[in-house]
């Protein structure tokens, strides 16, 4: 079906306008969605930084403590690999949060090209209505 300025006989949800506000509307969201992901970006770098700060200051406690005795090293060696594992977590997680960001913004950069194709395509419009 071919979209339309709105005349009053056509329906509304095939004008163009109606259809360009719509994905005006749909583009401030998604602006506003890529704020609040770099806001949680930055904030789980930060959680990720005091976690492996977290993860040092415990891994050199740990290996003080297996320097006692045999058993406690043993320990202490198991402790510190669940450790590392919670640390390449923590990397994947931030890693895929950037990729999430980075998707976020290509969206926003397709709404904005669709925006301006609408607004080419009223001009073109009213062209041919003139």
């Amino acid at each position: 079906m071919a979209i339309s300025v709105y005349n009053g006989y056509n329906h509304v949800e095939n004008c163009i306008k109606y259809n360009k506000r719509a994905l005006e509307k749909e583009k401030a969201e998604v602006e506003n969605n890529n704020l609040e992901m770099e806001k949680s970006t930055k904030l789980k770098e930060e959680q990720y930084i005091k976690m492996k700060e977290s993860a040092g200051s415990i891994t050199r406690s740990m290996d003080e403590v297996a320097i006692s005795t045999e058993e406690n090293r043993i320990k202490v060696a198991e402790i510190a690999s669940k450790t590392d594992n919670l640390i390449t977590i923590a990397q994947k997680m931030a890693e895929k949060t950037d990729i999430m960001q980075s998707n976020i913004i290509s969206f926003g950069k397709v709404t904005g090209e669709i925006i301006e194709i609408s607004d080419k395509t009223i001009l073109l419009s009213l062209n041919t209505a003139i």
